[in-house]
């Protein structure tokens, strides 16, 4: 299994918008938002031990990367990290907006 996703959606909501609906789906993250001069809005969520999900904005859509990485040390089997990304993929991201491209890698 993959340890990297990243989705491209086209959305109208805002990063406030966006933010309490990521929240609400996945509450196990640890949830910030912030502005960064060099890339913009973005909103980023920490599961230690686990993995990390930012989503960056941009004008009309926003890019979604999704990282499990971390769970390599934690021992989570594949299993566990394939249920996560497919539920995140069919149930989290389709909340946002429409999902134009995912990438596994």
């Amino acid at each position: 299994m993959k340890d990297f996703v990243r989705a491209t959606i086209n959305t109208e909501l805002t990063q406030r918008e966006i933010y309490y609906l990521v929240s609400q789906a996945l509450p196990e993250f640890f949830w910030r938002e912030g502005d960064s001069d060099a890339q913009g809005l973005y909103i980023t969520g920490n599961k230690e031990d686990f993995g990390q999900i930012q989503i960056w904005f941009d004008e009309g859509a926003v890019d979604v990367t999704i990282s499990l990485r971390a769970a390599r040390t934690s021992g989570l089997n594949e299993a566990l990290k394939e249920e996560f990304f497919s539920n995140v993929i069919s149930n989290v991201l389709p909340i946002i907006g429409e999902v134009q491209k995912v990438i596994s890698t």
